[in-house]
């Protein structure tokens, strides 16, 4: 199984996703988290997978005293784009660890929704309203 041929990173996998993270404290760390990239990009060959090569995300957080932040590579090579925000699983975080930015869309939205029915339906009643908003904006 993959998991087990990583020698020092964790890796989640979740349907199509998957993601790989390692404290990095040193520049060894960081050849070896590369080497666990390896390892994995090794085991899609070999089991006739391919991965999205414009989903390749690389997000840093915490303090990197010391330490570059650099970009990995891609089993061709490529360096894989740092990015501030990541989306994971439908949430977003940003590299500090903080969900503003998912907040703030699901606040958007639901003003959004919220004006859609407020103009389309003219009852003000509370079992109706309560009721579209379970449906539509509290998902």
């Amino acid at each position: 199984m993959l998991m087990k041929m990583l020698k020092s990173s964790i890796v989640r996998l979740f349907a199509d996703d998957t993601r790989i993270s390692r404290k990095i404290t040193s520049e060894e760390d960081k050849v070896l988290l590369q080497k666990d990239l390896n390892v994995i990009y090794d085991w899609a060959n070999k089991n006739l997978m391919k991965f999205n090569k414009n989903k390749f995300e690389q997000m840093s957080h915490g303090e990197a005293k010391n330490i570059k932040i650099e970009p990995y590579k891609t089993q061709l090579g490529n360096e894989i784009k740092i990015g501030e925000t990541v989306r994971d699983l439908g949430v977003i975080a940003n590299n500090n660890l903080l969900f503003r930015e998912h907040i703030d869309n699901i606040v958007t939205s639901s003003k959004i929704m919220s004006g859609v029915l407020l103009r389309t339906f003219s009852t003000r009643q509370e079992e109706p309203m309560m009721r579209m908003f379970n449906s539509y904006i509290k998902k």
